[in-house]
């Protein structure tokens, strides 16, 4: 989602808070700075006409913001860790299958084996070269698409999620929910920024 599709996302979520949210007055970015100044003044001016009780903004906002980003998050973690553990298998594969090539050839030399043709030039001419090749497409595949710390993010945000998710139902008054609340879309907001970054530098290069 691009970072403007966020912030109306995360000004929905707390839009029943009785005051407007300061979350979006710390962002100055350029590409959002106008639908944000928007999204402050009008949150402000209709606050007030939009207060719900504390236990209806606590149900809509643990069943809708909270569990419908888990929901994403769990299903983008689903969709990266399988490609990484098959590119991390191809890799192990590869460079063990690599190290055995030149081991046997080592032990054929030693020993004065001979070896038939049709298995030496494979064993010991192609696979030898070739092998360490693909074992680093492996680990630049894994590289470029940044696997290993889109998996390990896609967890942290779920076990953040989850923990919002269980101090909400333990808020009482509406100025600890309201922490709570900014606290959580802080995260997601600076989880959607650092990704439009980085996929825009990308793209420059």
């Amino acid at each position: 989602m691009p970072p403007g599709g966020e912030f109306c996302r995360s000004a929905l979520a707390t839009w029943g808070l009785p005051r407007a949210a300061r979350l979006l007055h710390e962002r100055d970015i350029p590409a959002v700075r106008e639908l944000s100044r928007s999204l402050r003044i009008l949150h402000a001016r209709t606050a007030p006409e939009l207060s719900m009780p504390i236990g209806e903004f606590q149900r809509i906002y643990g069943e809708q913001c909270i569990g419908g980003q888990l929901v994403y998050y769990r299903r983008q973690e689903q969709r990266a860790l399988p490609l990484l553990k098959k590119l991390r298998w191809t890799f192990w594969t590869s460079t063990i299958a690599a190290m055995a090539c030149v081991t046997a050839y080592a032990i054929a030399i030693s020993v004065l084996l001979h070896v038939p043709a049709w298995l030496q030039r494979p064993a010991f001419d192609f696979l030898p070269i070739v092998l360490p090749v693909v074992a680093a497409g492996m680990i630049s595949v894994i590289s470029i698409n940044d696997l290993h710390r889109r998996v390990a993010r896609y967890r942290d945000m779920q076990a953040m999620l989850e923990a919002s998710a269980a101090q909400i139902g333990y808020c009482n008054t509406w100025s600890s929910l309201e922490r709570v609340v900014l606290r959580t879309e802080n995260a997601l907001l600076q989880e959607i920024i650092e990704w439009h970054s980085m996929v825009s530098f990308s793209e420059s290069h």
